[in-house]
């Protein structure tokens, strides 16, 4: 019995290691680990998640004549990440996301650090917050490691982001949809929010 309950833990530990380690690196395809660009600092939300706001900052204040704009408070996962050049067509305001990820999907991190570097009308709107679970035995998130990857523009072309996209795995377990809302709303860059899910494109 005694024995069993040794190996579990060993096994919780290492598997909270690589769980966390996933986040702070990726390794490409030929095998090269590639190492990480800049910390983003996070702050730690009910003992549950992380969340490092402003990962990507609008560039835009779009406060012209002194009004205050509506910004558009969405959220989303890899999963619904094809929908987000309609919102960002269709709004034209700033957009605060909520990104949420986890290991497995984390490489959705590098597809919106490239549509902003590459896109200068997302440059101009889009503020991406990234939210993931805080790994067990840990009481304080760790800064969020941004992978350098950068892909040149010229080839992040509308097939390439199809193509990135299907290759993402949505986050696994329950999605803490009010947990994104408040994000999506707290890291906006106006007084004034339109919340909406990403699905609902107006």
């Amino acid at each position: 019995m005694k024995r069993a309950a040794i190996c579990l833990l060993v096994f919780l530990i290492m598997f909270c290691v690589y769980n966390y380690y996933q986040i702070s690196i990726r390794t490409s395809k030929d095998g090269k680990v590639i190492t990480t660009s800049r910390a983003i600092p996070t702050t730690t939300y009910r003992k549950k998640f992380c969340i490092a706001f402003n990962v990507t900052k609008a560039s835009k204040s779009f406060r012209e004549e002194g009004l205050e704009p509506i910004t558009l408070a969405t959220h989303s996962t890899s999963q619904y990440l094809n929908i987000l050049d309609q919102q960002l067509q269709s709004w034209d305001s700033p957009v605060s996301l909520a990104l949420y990820i986890d290991r497995d999907s984390s490489g959705a991190l590098q597809y919106v650090l490239d549509l902003h570097r590459c896109d200068r009308s997302t440059a101009e709107k889009l503020s991406v917050h990234v939210v993931y679970q805080l790994s067990a035995f840990q009481n304080k998130c760790q800064p969020l490691q941004a992978v350098e990857q950068p892909i040149p523009c010229a080839n992040f072309t509308q097939q390439y982001r199809k193509k990135y996209l299907n290759s993402l795995v949505p986050p696994f377990g329950i999605y803490p949809i009010n947990v994104m809302r408040n994000v999506a709303r707290r890291g906006a860059p106006s007084t004034f929010h339109f919340i909406s899910d990403v699905e609902m494109v107006f």
